[in-house]
């Protein structure tokens, strides 16, 4: 028996954890001072270490651990192993292990969402309590679908300071309500198909069921509806087979009815999707790496780092690094992509081949424990409709999470389905629970209670760390905020507190783009006249701070281009002021970017620019080529080529560049111009 104590803080640790796994779908900032996705993330490991904490003082008190004899949860343990070493064997540790905020591909929140599916797992220990988290999502869901209609028809009211345009959600990204709606449907066909719960809580999963199939049609994303579709007809199918062998006359409405409108608007995806959307005025497009591109950037990694992986977190880096050329003709060449095509696939390979074999072991573990365990034959079809509804469940969240990238909400609402299916299999007595005692032996005592309060203060750092890097967030948002307001000064005060705080590499670069624009500014407003003393002193003061910050990002991530390339722009900028080695620098700079992503033509662009400032044409000719067969379609390269060789002389040449140009793009009225320049 637990004591009244230990049982006091099983119950925090309950109410505490599906708190934290509702939170971490909605929660935002009103006035968009601190983004979506920091807030989730904030709210996920505040919460997360909180209900750990209160989870071992209850094991301390009674002096036993309860852990489910599950394979899944060994492997969730293995998961849990390959991501810490992967984070710790990386080029950039502080950036694998936290992310710039709170990326969901970094390690702590990756912990936090296995953590949050261990404990799912322990603490969720009857169907009242798993019936209860279900009507608090399912009351989540429809206040933020109605929110979400709200916003729709009436944008300019709901904004909040943070949803600017009808798409903007609270759930993350337009994507992101697809694939929770898609989660929402299933669980409310298991709650409404099941016998037993209430009348309210069963109108409750009905309605949820309607607003869901409402959303996966508005926001036709194609994968969302393919995984609940095949979800709803597994539901449909189990539940017929069930009825027949039990001869209880109970027809499966919902799951019919569902299984057939998902099915109609699969295969008129082509023709039908996105027709809703069109009528409600909400234009959507999502925009990520293909699969193929994928898994040639993946290839490529795996085959300079094959143990270990690049590191979690670190898509971005490997995708400049490794990209194929095809990309740069795309419209989203310039983009820095945080995940390819799959969430799972890429911290997998980012955790290198022990990361994919991690990824695989857990998913077919899942798969095959959850057949053994779920299609047990007994006379109670009831229980049987329970188990593998909760397992068509977590399926349907690891399917998403397989072959898409959902935001940090849809991660940890997956997991933590994983954790509640395991939850559910111990209720039923399909998985049994192991009771170990740790105060028989003292040896053995001592060293588990050791260890169990090193966890908590462990987990205290990690609340005290990330409540920092919160902070800093925000200071960081209050600096972007004072640059919009022309106030530089009350800017340079809140990125100062932001750097203080945590070394995120996006602060550094943030500093050193407003100290060019506040170069750049004091140059153009004193023209040919004398700079006057308080000009200078503001000049000087962004020299000095724009250099330190643009050293300090590429010193805190060397592997990132961009802050080589903030760094050469930087040093660029200072070549008309006659800095002695600005312009060496800067090309340094720029060539350590050409090297880290051999396949981006911006930094041969940059380096051609720079060749033109200081007068050398053929060499800006001969980087600009270079670019160019890097990107056949870069327009500001055969700007910048005809450019050049009208400072050296050969006009004809010029003209006949922007002729080939204005052919491609006849409506350009820049070309135009150009070609009547000349």
């Amino acid at each position: 028996m637990i004591s009244a104590r230990a049982h006091i803080f099983d119950r925090i640790s309950f109410v505490v954890l599906s708190c934290t796994v509702l939170l971490s779908l909605v929660a935002f900032m009103p006035g968009g001072y601190i983004s979506s996705e920091v807030a989730k993330g904030y709210v996920l490991i505040g919460g997360v270490s909180l209900a750990v904490i209160a989870w071992l003082i209850s094991r301390l008190i009674e002096g036993k651990f309860h852990v489910p004899n599950s394979p899944v949860i060994q492997a969730v343990g293995v998961l849990g192993i390959v991501f810490f070493l992967s984070a710790l064997f990386s080029k950039v540790p502080y950036l694998s292990f936290w992310g710039n905020g709170f990326d969901q591909g970094a390690f702590v929140p990756l912990a936090c969402s296995l953590a949050a599916l261990f404990l799912g797992a322990v603490l969720y220990t009857s169907r009242k309590r798993v019936f209860a988290f279900l009507s608090g999502l399912f009351f989540v869901y429809i206040a933020v679908a109605l929110f979400q209609i709200l916003h729709i028809l009436i944008p300019s009211a709901t904004t909040l300071g943070a949803f600017f345009s009808s798409t903007s959600t609270p759930l993350g990204s337009w994507a992101d309500l697809g694939y929770i709606s898609g989660g929402m449907l299933v669980a409310a066909t298991l709650v409404f198909e099941f016998y037993q719960p209430s009348r309210v809580l069963r109108l409750l999963a009905l309605k949820t069921a309607v607003i869901a199939i409402f959303f996966l049609i508005l926001t036709n994303i194609f994968s969302a509806l393919l995984v609940a579709c095949i979800a709803e007809i597994c539901i449909l199918g189990y539940k017929l087979m069930s009825v027949r062998i039990a001869r209880v006359h109970h027809f499966p409405y919902l799951a019919f009815f569902a299984s057939l409108a998902l099915i109609f608007f699969v295969l008129a995806h082509g023709v039908l999707g996105g027709s809703l959307a069109r009528v409600l005025d909400v234009p959507y497009t999502t925009a990520s790496p293909d699969a193929k591109t994928t898994l040639f950037v993946a290839r490529s990694t795996l085959h300079e780092e094959p143990v270990f992986g690049a590191g979690l977190n670190r898509f971005s880096q490997v995708w400049f690094a490794h990209r194929p050329l095809r990309v740069n003709e795309s419209p989203l060449w310039n983009v820095p992509f945080l995940s390819g095509y799959s969430f799972l696939f890429t911290i997998g390979f980012l955790s290198g081949i022990l990361g994919l074999l991690a990824i695989l072991f857990f998913i077919g573990t899942l798969i095959v424990s959850g057949v053994r365990r779920v299609f047990v034959a007994e006379a109670d079809t009831e229980r049987n409709f329970f188990v593998f509804g909760m397992y068509m469940l977590a399926l349907y969240f690891v399917a998403v999470m397989s072959i898409a990238s959902p935001g940090i909400g849809v991660t940890v609402l997956g997991f933590f389905s994983v954790g509640l299916l395991i939850a559910v299999l111990c209720v039923e007595g399909r998985v049994r629970v192991r009771t170990v005692s740790f105060l028989g032996e003292y040896r053995i005592g001592f060293f588990a209670i050791l260890g169990t309060v090193s966890v908590i203060i462990l987990a205290l750092i990690t609340i005290g760390t990330a409540t920092k890097r919160f902070v800093a967030v925000g200071y960081f948002s209050a600096g972007f905020r004072a640059v919009s307001d022309g106030d530089v000064v009350r800017a340079d005060a809140q990125f100062d507190r932001a750097s203080a705080l945590a070394d995120i590499p996006l602060f550094e670069t943030s500093r050193t783009r407003l100290s060019l624009a506040v170069i750049s500014r004091t140059l153009s407003n004193a023209g040919t006249a004398p700079i006057s003393p308080t000009a200078r002193v503001l000049l000087e003061n962004a020299v000095t701070t724009g250099s330190v910050s643009a050293q300090t990002a590429v010193a805190l991530d060397p592997t990132d281009p961009s802050h080589s390339i903030a760094l050469g722009d930087f040093l660029a900028k200072l070549v008309p002021l006659k800095v002695e080695n600005a312009a060496s620098s800067a090309r340094q700079a720029y060539l350590a970017a050409s090297a880290l992503a051999p396949n981006y033509p911006e930094s041969y662009l940059r380096l051609a620019e720079l060749d033109r400032e200081m007068g050398d044409s053929a060499g800006a000719i001969e980087n600009l080529r270079k670019a160019l067969l890097l990107k056949t379609n870069y327009v500001e390269a055969y700007f910048d080529l005809a450019l050049a060789y009208k400072l050296k002389g050969d006009t004809a040449i010029a003209r006949s560049i922007l002729s080939a140009l204005q052919a491609r793009f006849p409506n350009d009225t820049a070309i135009t111009s150009a070609l009547k320049s000349l």
